[in-house]
This record gives structure tokens, C-alpha cells and sequence, in this order.
């Protein structure tokens, strides 16, 4: 009954949200491609590709889970040289980071919808012989058709939020069925260890490992120095240059950076603005209101929003790219993290950490309870309570060069002292996916 019930939900649910998807999809752009992926259906270029091959299936939901997801591949596929992947994504950004990075073995394609009929489809092309799931996608037909066809699953990365952990526990004896279907559950807290224990998870397949977002080795040195050197040459770079960046910013975010950047540059000429919205989408949203400040944006993709973009007239830029935020955050000065200001729960502050950068967030940091923890705990970053404060905070960090110097190597230090995560979470994995490894 549970099963029928659920679909029916689902279906349900789908029908009542698909006006607003299609509007996402329509403003966001980029999910034309492959959008029957979603509903199992792979064009004749992507069954010829997957080739009726055996492959270990990876789930990862946006960007910085497929970062993760291919971190973990590289490391399995030295162990496992013989192995073939298929990636799954949800956004269009993930799937053209993927598609970028991708082996010719392996293969992408958008995650279906969580019913039996599309599902089907999908196990006949990828013939799954594992399902790795990252932080919290645990779908229960995902799960109910690997128990049918004998495909073992395991959870990385894992968590679950405390309103998550509600929702769970008001269904525990519907679920618990489902979350005992995963033999490895490598959790990020032993708070989320409690929290899955408690709405059915067996505690003998929970693993506190740690977040494996520690071990990022962050953007290759040649993509480093490449993209160095295009901000040196448009002045957003090098001696007698101080780079300040946005990265993943959210509305209103752009607006305090904005507000605090015309404060610093009236006292130092040589700041310079790199503003990297979540979505790149909102491209000419921003450029509009940078303009409106009565500045100039260069646009990192070359496009324009009506206006002329020039270098040498120009102290913004906005990079509306995809897959050039870390290498980004390796070339700035000071760093701003984004999704933090306003009440959304932040972004990934370890990225710029492992480039050793002075790191300032907003008071809003839920989605990294633990990570903050360990920052704040360290006195290696700044926390700000709004714009005013924001402003200050980056102005102090502007005059003091000591201080941006060891605020960057105690936020390195976090890093380094919680690495070691990926190692300890492919141990479990072999385990839980009858893996023996060929090569270590």
C-alpha cells in the first residue's frame, strides 16, 4: 500500500510543480539537452555511448556534489583501473561540469524521476552494478528497484538536517523499511549518525567519517595560472592589485558587495570587484545593477547585457561561468562566501580555505553546521551579522595585509587537519559494495 500511496503522491506532486519547473528550466536555459533523460528515455548518441556496459552508477544532485562525486571516482578507478562509470545529475550546471570533465568510458545523464516506470528504463541501459548516493538523495523506488535487481547501494557524504530528520521521524515505520535497504550509510557528524539511527537506519551500517569536501585538492595549477593570467591582463590580478570576490552570491548579496566596494575604493584605488553569482543566469540582473551603481561590468563569458564592456574602464567583473570558482578563489585576495548573508545556508568555505584565503561569510552558515564549528573554533575566518558589518570586516581585512595573511593559513590549517575523509569513506564503500581492490 506504502508504494502505491507514494507514487501517487509523487506523481501527484510532479503534475502540480511541473508549471514552475518548466519556468526554471526556461530562465535557467541548458536543460533542453537531454531532458528526456528524466524520464529514462536516452537519445541514439547516448545509448551507443553506454554501450550495454556494466557500470558503478554515482548520483550527485549540483555542482559542488559532482565535484565530490568525480573526486571519489578518480580515487576508486586507481583502485579499480577496469571500472566504468554513469553520473547522474539534476541541474543543467552540473551536467556541463560533468560533461567537461568526463572520461570516454564513462557517462552523464539527468536522474529520472523517482518512479518505477522511468527507473526501469534506466537499469536496463546502465545495468548498474552498485549505486553510489551523495549527502541526502536516499529516493525509495531508487532503492526498492536495487533490493528487486540485487544492486547494492551506499550513501557518501551523508547527512541529514534536523527539519529533514523531523519529516523522517513522522513516517519512521513507513521508511524504515526503505533506509534499510543501503549496506553503508559514511556520515559527515556523529549528530547525523544519531538522527538516521533514529528513524530506522541499522547502526552496525552507519559510519562517522567525516565531510569529504576537506579533502579537496581544489582547481589544477594549469587552470590556476591560465585564468591568472586573463586577470592579469584585464587588471584584475597581480602587483599593485587587491582582488576582492563574491563567490556563489545570492540576491542581495551583490548589492552589499557592491556597497562595501564603493567604500574601499574610495580609500584604495587598486581593489578590484569579481562578483561570481550561484546561477549565471542571472547575469544581466546583476550588470544591470552594477551599472546602475555607475560602474562598468566586464562579463567573464564574453556576452553582453546591452552596454560596452571595457577592461581599462572597468572595476567589476562577473563571472557567469561554470567550473571556475575555485580556480577563481586561488587568484583573489579576500574572499567573500555566498548564500550566507541572506537566510539560505551558505556555501562551501572550504574551497577558498584550501587556496589559504581570508574568508568572510554572513550569519547564515546552516547547511555546514559543523564546518563552521570548526572555523569559528580556529579563529580562521570572519562572520559578519549584516552589510554594515560586512563592509567593515572587508575594510579591515583591505588595510591589513598581516592580518588577510594569517586569517588565509589558519583557514589552510582546518583543511589539513580534517583531511583524510575520501580514504576512510572508499574503505567502507569496497565493503558495502563487495568491492576487493586491484591496485592500491
Amino acid at each position: 500500500m506504502f508504494w502505491v500511496i507514494y507514487n501517487l503522491f509523487f506523481s501527484v506532486v510532479f503534475l502540480i510543480m511541473l508549471p514552475r519547473f518548466a519556468l526554471r528550466m526556461i530562465k535557467r536555459g541548458g536543460y533542453r539537452h537531454g531532458f528526456l533523460e528524466r524520464f529514462g528515455c536516452f537519445s541514439k548518441a547516448g545509448l551507443e555511448r553506454a554501450g550495454n556496459v556494466p557500470r558503478l552508477w554515482i548520483h550527485a544532485v549540483s555542482v559542488g556534489e559532482s565535484q565530490l562525486a568525480f573526486r571519489f571516482a578518480d580515487r576508486v578507478r586507481k583502485r579499480h583501473p577496469a571500472i566504468r562509470f554513469a553520473f547522474s545529475v539534476t541541474t543543467s550546471t552540473a551536467r556541463r561540469l560533468v560533461e567537461s570533465r568526463l572520461s570516454s568510458q564513462d557517462i552523464v545523464f539527468y536522474f529520472p524521476l523517482d518512479l518505477p516506470v522511468f527507473l526501469n528504463r534506466i537499469w536496463r541501459i546502465v545495468r548498474p552494478t552498485g549505486i553510489v548516493l551523495t549527502e541526502s538523495e536516499l529516493w525509495p523506488n531508487v532503492l526498492r528497484m536495487a533490493e528487486k535487481h540485487a544492486t547494492p547501494v551506499v550513501l557518501i557524504n551523508g547527512r541529514i538536517s534536523a527539519k529533514s530528520h523531523h519529516g523522517y521521524r513522522m513516517l519512521r515505520t513507513v521508511f524504515q523499511r526503505v533506509l534499510s535497504i543501503p549496506r553503508c550509510f559514511c556520515v559527515q557528524t556523529t549528530g547525523d549518525a544519531e538522527r538516521l539511527s533514529d528513524i530506522g537506519v541499522p547502526p552496525n551500517r552507519l559510519h562517522v567519517v567525516g565531510t569529504m569536501k576537506y579533502d579537496d585538492t581544489g582547481a589544477s595549477k594549469e587552470q590556476i595560472n591560465t585564468l591568472r593570467r586573463s586577470l592579469e591582463s584585464t587588471g584584475f590580478s597581480g602587483p599593485g592589485r587587491l582582488t576582492l570576490l563574491g563567490g556563489s552570491t545570492w540576491p542581495g548579496e551583490e548589492a552589499a558587495l557592491l556597497q562595501a566596494y564603493a567604500s574601499l575604493h574610495r580609500a584604495n584605488p587598486s581593489v578590484r570587484l569579481v562578483l561570481v553569482p550561484r546561477h549565471a543566469e542571472r547575469r544581466m540582473e546583476v550588470a544591470s545593477l552594477v551599472r546602475r551603481m555607475g560602474l562598468n561590468p566586464i562579463l567573464r563569458s564574453g556576452k553582453t547585457d546591452g552596454g560596452v564592456d571595457l577592461p581599462e574602464a572597468a572595476s567589476i567583473l562577473l563571472a557567469d561561468t561554470t567550473g571556475e570558482l575555485c580556480a577563481l578563489y586561488a587568484c583573489a585576495d579576500i574572499v567573500f562566501v555566498g548564500k550566507s548573508l541572506c537566510s539560505t545556508g551558505g556555501q562551501n568555505i572550504i574551497e577558498p580555505a584550501v587556496y589559504g584565503k581570508p574568508i568572510v561569510v554572513g550569519p547564515h552558515m546552516e547547511n555546514f553546521p559543523d564546518v563552521i564549528r570548526d572555523f569559528l573554533a580556529a579563529d580562521a575566518l570572519v562572520q559578519v551579522s549584516d552589510s554594515k558589518a560586512l563592509s567593515t570586516a572587508l575594510q579591515q581585512l583591505s588595510d591589513d595585509t598581516g592580518y588577510r595573511m594569517t586569517l588565509g593559513e589558519k583557514a589552510r590549517a582546518v583543511v589539513e587537519q580534517n583531511r583524510g575523509t575520501l580514504d576512510r569513506t572508499i574503505r567502507h564503500v569496497e565493503s558495502g559494495l563487495g568491492m576487493s581492490a586491484q591496485v592500491d
